[in-house]
């Protein structure tokens, strides 16, 4: 979670607008029934459409601020997903063009990555495969003994 939070990190003052703007959303929402209700006491109970105007001018105000602030907020939400998402493609495809060709010789496409994962699981179905990058000469790997529920 932390690597993709770093991602996130140059984007931190347009996910606080849209957050932001998500609470003006919620805000906008949750007083419609605050101000249906002036309405009817003020206005509709006694007959005064003067305030019932007034409480249907600001609702229509909220309405129009309420929807305002979602584009905005899908705006910057969209930015910041696919620039991210952009940002996290492009490292990877950085680090994988660091790899040796005998790195990438040794499974030249996925599926036959794949096979080998599942040929070595047949054979020992009780371990758990792992694949690990390190720069370390000697990694340091620990083995423990599964004790949940396989399916």
């Amino acid at each position: 979670m932390k690597t993709i939070f770093t991602f996130l990190k140059p984007f931190k003052l347009h996910i606080i607008i849209a957050y932001t703007l998500t609470l003006v959303e919620l805000a906008a929402e949750l007083s419609f029934p605050l101000f249906l209700g002036l309405m009817i006491d003020q206005g509709v109970i006694p007959q005064n459409t003067n305030n019932i105007m007034m409480w249907g001018g600001i609702m229509l105000a909220v309405t129009i601020i309420s929807f305002i602030a979602g584009i905005i907020n899908s705006y910057y939400a969209a930015h910041v997903s696919t620039a991210s998402a952009y940002n996290i493609r492009e490292t990877l495809f950085n680090h994988i063009q660091q790899f040796t060709f005998e790195q990438l010789n040794k499974f030249p496409t996925s599926m036959e990555a794949m096979n080998a994962y599942q040929q070595m699981h047949k054979e020992n179905p009780q371990k758990e495969l792992y694949v690990l990058h390190t720069s370390r000469k000697e990694p340091n790997i620990m083995e423990r003994k599964w004790v949940g529920v396989r399916s």
